[in-house]
C-alpha cells in the first residue's frame, strides 16, 4: 500500500495545527497515566470482586469496552512503574556527583 500525501487545508495554520498535536497528545499521555495508575490501585484494593469479576483486568475491561488483554497490560505497565521507582529510590549517585557535574550524567542514566 502506497502512503498518498493530502494536499494541506490553506485555512488551518501549520504551526497552530502543530500545537495543537502536541496539546492534545501531552494531556492524553497524563490522562492514561492516571488511568493505569488508579487501575493498579483498583487491583490492589480488590474492590472489583464486589462486581463477581474474576480478576481486576476483567473488570476494567467490562468497565471501561476495552479488551481483557489491553487491561492486563496497563497492570503490567503499571507494576513495571512500581519496581523502577522502587529500584530508583534505592540508587544514590557517586559521592563525588555533586562537585564534578557527574550527578547530571548520573541521573540520566538511570533514568
Amino acid at each position: 500500500m502506497v502512503e498518498t500525501r493530502k494536499e494541506a487545508d490553506p485555512d488551518v495554520d501549520p504551526d497552530a495545527l502543530r500545537q495543537r498535536v502536541v496539546a492534545i497528545g501531552m494531556s492524553w499521555s497524563l490522562a492514561q497515566y492516571a488511568l493505569v495508575t488508579l487501575v493498579a490501585a483498583l487491583d490492589a484494593s480488590g474492590e472489583w470482586t464486589r462486581d463477581g469479576a474474576p480478576t481486576c483486568a476483567h473488570w476494567v475491561g467490562d468497565a471501561l469496552d476495552i479488551e481483557v488483554c489491553t487491561a492486563r497490560e496497563w497492570l503490567r505497565i503499571a507494576e513495571g512503574a512500581r519496581r523502577f521507582a522502587d529500584d530508583r529510590r534505592g540508587v544514590q549517585p557517586p559521592a563525588d556527583a555533586a562537585s564534578s557535574g557527574a550527578g547530571r550524567t548520573f541521573l540520566s542514566s538511570t533514568m
